[in-house]
């Protein structure tokens, strides 16, 4: 960074940039206000710098040189307060919901007797004579038209789970999905993939148990499940996106149960915000506390 200090008459005038390139002109006698514009200039009697140049600036002010170092100092403590601020908001905040392209080429496969009648990551029971898909990280209901490009055949399918997880794979589709486009007998193959939409059904609503309290440690429940298989590919599926993945087994009625959670989180507020993310992505979800 580069710093600018300029004295006159008893005042300082004081700028630092932050990529380094600006020109300086003449500053008129106890000058009260310059201009810092985008394109990096400092002009003599302009007015206080806008709303829009404050990004790049952190500031360009008159001080008289009695109290220049009392808050200069100050300054650089509360600019380091900031940064640690944001820092850490930003190390365990969500990702957002994945927008998909409108077209892209992908490397499609398919799955189906193995996996027909399991829970898939949206919650739907896989059908594999539906015509759905698995997807990484685009979010539920998201519809796309697949063309497989050696046969030129193409079908629309929904997203409704997670996958695939062997590397080098992009799109999981349904076994009749595949089978229309001409895709069964080689297994993997080129594909054109084109966003259509998003069929909104799949987008949740967040819940708390009812014995949640307003103070925590809190947690996000994203599945239950009664095989530990199932509960673990929902697992491999939740970690591409999110940190602090974890099962934890419950016995109820004498039926063992594998729970998929998410956190722990010290705040409601953030835990809610962070809920929100999964339940538009289409998870079914609710809060509660870590037991």
């Amino acid at each position: 960074m580069n710093i600018y200090k300029k004295e006159t008459n008893g005042f300082c005038i004081y700028a630092k940039r932050l990529d380094c390139k600006f020109s300086v002109y003449p500053v008129p006698q106890k000058a009260t206000y310059v201009s810092a514009w985008m394109n990096g200039q400092i002009e003599p009697g302009g007015q206080h710098p806008k709303a829009t140049d404050v990004s790049l600036w952190y500031g360009v002010y008159p001080i008289r040189k009695s109290v220049w170092s009392f808050l200069f100092n100050w300054g650089k403590i509360l600019l380091l307060l900031c940064t640690l601020f944001y820092v850490s908001s930003c190390a365990s905040a969500p990702p957002g919901v994945v927008q998909p392209p409108k077209t892209g080429y992908v490397t499609a496969s398919w799955y189906g007797s193995k996996f027909h009648g399991r829970q898939t990551a949206s919650g739907e029971i896989y059908n594999m004579y539906s015509m759905t898909c698995a997807h990484k990280k685009f979010p539920f209901g998201t519809r796309l038209r697949v063309t497989y490009l050696r046969t030129n055949k193409s079908a629309i399918v929904t997203v409704n789970d997670r996958g695939p997880f062997i590397p080098g794979r992009d799109l999981d589709l349904s076994y009749a999905a595949a089978k229309m486009i001409g895709l069964t007998e080689a297994g993997v193959g080129r594909v054109k993939m084109e966003y259509i939409g998003r069929d909104m059904s799949y987008v949740k609503r967040v819940s708390f148990s009812s014995s949640s309290p307003s103070t925590g440690p809190f947690i996000i429940q994203v599945g239950s499940f009664r095989e530990k298989a199932n509960a673990d590919r929902f697992k491999e599926g939740l970690i591409i996106k999110y940190d602090s993945v974890y099962i934890t087994t419950t016995y109820q009625n004498r039926q063992k149960y594998y729970r998929v959670r998410i956190g722990p989180f010290t705040d409601k507020a953030r835990a809610y915000s962070f809920a929100k993310i999964l339940a538009e992505e289409g998870y079914s979800i609710f809060i509660t506390i870590k037991n």
